[in-house]
C-alpha cells in the first residue's frame, strides 16, 4: 500500500474539502495527495514556482549528460528565489526532453 501525503501551510486543517485547480478551472474539484516519491517537491513554501526532473526508463543519453551527470541525485529540483530572473527559460528548454519534469506554480514564475 502506498503512502500519500497532502502539503498543507494552514495547522488548523480539520477536513479536506475538494477545490478547484487554479490553474486548471475545468477539472472537477479534488483533494491532492502526493505520493512519497514526489512529497520532496512540496517541501518549499506554497507559492516558491520550481521545476523537479529525473530520470525515466527511455530519458536519452544527451539529457541524461546534459542534466544530470555532476550529480548522483535521484531528483534535481530548481527554485526561482528571485535570484534567478526566471525558470521559463528552464521551462521551455525542458518541454521537449525525454526527462520525467514536475512544473508547480509556474503561475506564480516570471515570463
Amino acid at each position: 500500500m502506498s503512502l500519500l501525503y497532502h502539503f498543507s501551510e494552514d495547522p488548523n486543517i480539520q477536513a479536506f474539502v475538494p477545490r478547484l485547480h487554479p490553474s486548471h478551472p475545468s477539472l472537477p474539484p479534488a483533494v491532492w495527495a502526493i505520493d512519497e516519491a514526489h512529497a520532496p517537491m512540496y517541501y518549499l513554501p506554497r507559492d516558491c514556482p520550481r521545476i523537479a526532473f529525473r530520470l525515466k526508463e527511455d530519458t536519452s543519453a544527451e539529457d541524461k549528460a546534459y542534466f544530470l551527470d555532476q550529480t548522483q541525485a535521484e531528483m534535481v529540483i530548481n527554485v526561482e528565489l528571485r535570484l534567478t530572473p526566471s525558470l521559463t527559460p528552464l521551462r521551455e528548454f525542458l518541454l521537449p526532453r525525454t526527462l520525467q519534469f514536475s512544473m508547480i506554480r509556474m503561475r506564480n514564475a516570471r515570463p
